[in-house]
């Protein structure tokens, strides 16, 4: 008798191995009982026959079972130490998660943080083209992210899209300040105003409510919400006011001007006729009856020129009066235009008579300065008459430049004081803006010599009846005199005299207002 052990089984073959000789056989698999792997098989030579030895085949699979017994019993672990392993787990996970979740958090955080800064720096550079003109010292500037494209398309937080969101921003005269404030769709935001200087993950906080855009910065006066689109159509308000632009939030408010410019081309002149009866008549060039143009028309679509004549809407209300809102372009300088006003001022209103001291000497004394001059003091600036220049308040268009601090200068450039105008939108016309008016080469004062530059002498005791009261002598200048601080200079029309002159501080002349604004908002 043959014995073999069963080596494998491939489809329907059957291979054997001789135990003695490790001879390989083949057999197909009708011709063996069922077999597997591993099983011993016996060949009776006699009877031709296979068979399987059965003892050995439970034997075999009795020491299997033994075997993984014994690994299992040697290996398992038992109930205490499940137990332990899953509290051990547990722990590691309430570890764990809250530093995932903080991480991620802070990411996030730290996302939005870099969103702010992105949006701030595209107001920035809005700002510094004139696309957003912001130059009113007493007003904070609301601008809603929705008009800041970044590079990456919408502006948005990592948490959704800005519901609602602005960049804050005031000007000092010099410098612009910027701000933040603002959530997005989940209510994660910077509910108070965040300096741009100090913004930081820490500002970002949960369940923002609402954003208050009636908060004045800085003290200031106004508030001024641009359109979602900052095409310059906004609303303004006093601040602690709500108000809107286009459809950002807010109730009521103070509707603003929609205009593109603050000026636009006049289509008519002033004009009035000569009526003094003197020898002397208007100046060098019109005599009694003379019918007197003020200023040009200019060309409509080129640069404007000295004595174009403008109507500016300064109050903001959408019209452009003629009559009460007339200017004259005097020159531009660093991209801004210098206009000054057809009339004279009292209480920012226009006044044909009224006449105020440049400053006198109780008005140093009760501002905290040294004045031992009985006709007053010009070494501090036009303490008195400045009072009459118009607010904010009164010409409320926020494309007018502020005067802010300025610097003070006598007639020969010396510099003396710098004077903060305040609240004021205008300030006094300087000898260099006479001079570029007239286009003189210098100091001037002869008969005749305002005859091309007749705009300056408007509504003042020019060309009219000299006995007539209705018009001032003139009004004055930002400069005082170069050698005595008791007096100051003035656009002087007394007799022919058609030109400056100095007069003593405390005497009083009208006050004239010289607005700024860029150059792209007035009208070509």
């Amino acid at each position: 008798m043959i014995s073999y052990i069963v080596d494998r089984i491939e489809e329907h073959l059957i291979v054997l191995v001789d135990k003695k000789t490790y001879k390989v056989v083949i057999k197909k698999d009708k011709e063996l009982p069922k077999v597997v792997p591993g099983d011993v098989v016996y060949y009776n030579k006699k009877e031709n026959k296979y068979t399987v030895n059965e003892k050995e085949r439970a034997q075999r699979l009795k020491n299997i079972r033994a075997k993984f017994n014994s690994i299992w019993n040697d290996n398992a672990f038992t109930l205490i130490e499940l137990l332990a392993v899953i509290i051990i787990l547990g722990i590691l996970m309430l570890i764990a998660i809250p530093s995932v979740t903080n991480y991620i958090n802070n990411s996030r955080k730290n996302s939005y943080v870099s969103t702010i800064d992105q949006i701030i720096k595209g107001t920035i550079a809005k700002v510094n083209s004139g696309d957003l003109n912001m130059f009113d010292t007493d007003t904070t500037y609301y601008v809603p992210c929705t008009c800041i494209k970044l590079e990456n398309g919408e502006a948005k937080s990592p948490y959704g899209k800005f519901d609602p969101a602005y960049v804050v921003v005031t000007f000092d005269g010099t410098n612009y300040n910027y701000y933040f404030t603002g959530k997005d769709v989940q209510n994660m935001g910077v509910p108070v105003l965040t300096s741009a200087d100090i913004l930081s993950k820490e500002s970002i906080v949960a369940n923002v409510d609402a954003i208050d855009t009636t908060v004045g910065i800085e003290g200031t006066s106004n508030v001024y919400v641009f359109s979602d689109e900052c095409n310059g159509e906004g609303e303004i308000g006093p601040a602690g006011t709500t108000v809107s632009g286009g459809s950002t939030p807010g109730g009521s408010g103070s509707s603003g001007s929609t205009a593109k410019y603050l000026c636009k081309r006049a289509s008519t002149l002033h004009t009035e006729t000569c009526a003094r009866t003197d020898t002397n008549g208007c100046g060098g060039k019109y005599s009694q009856g003379n019918t007197i143009s003020y200023g040009n028309l200019g060309t409509k679509g080129s640069d404007p020129v000295r004595g174009d004549a403008y109507d500016c809407d300064v109050n903001n209300d959408g019209k452009f009066d003629s009559n009460t809102e007339r200017f004259y372009y005097i020159t531009s300088r660093d991209n801004k235009a210098v206009l000054i006003y057809y009339s004279n001022i009292s209480n920012g209103e226009t006044s044909f008579t009224d006449q105020y001291a440049y400053a006198t000497k109780q008005s140093a004394i009760n501002a905290g300065y040294t004045c031992t001059n009985s006709y007053g003091c010009n070494d501090y600036g036009p303490l008195v008459a400045y009072e009459q220049l118009p607010s904010n308040t009164l010409w409320k268009n926020t494309k007018i430049i502020k005067p802010g601090t300025r610097g003070i200068y006598r007639f020969n450039d010396e510099f003396i004081t710098n004077f903060d105008y305040k609240n004021k939108v205008a300030r006094f016309p300087t000898k260099n803006d006479i001079i570029d008016a007239c286009n003189f080469s210098g100091f001037n004062m002869t008969k005749g010599s305002f005859d091309n530059c007749n705009f300056l002498l408007e509504a003042i005791k020019t060309y009219s009846n000299n006995s007539q009261p209705e018009y001032a002598n003139g009004y004055l200048l930002e400069n005082p005199y170069y050698t005595y601080n008791s007096e100051s200079y003035v656009i002087l029309t007394n007799g022919y005299w058609r030109g400056m002159d100095y007069r003593s501080t405390d005497f009083p002349y009208g006050v004239r207002p010289v607005v700024e604004t860029l150059l792209s908002d007035i009208e070509k």
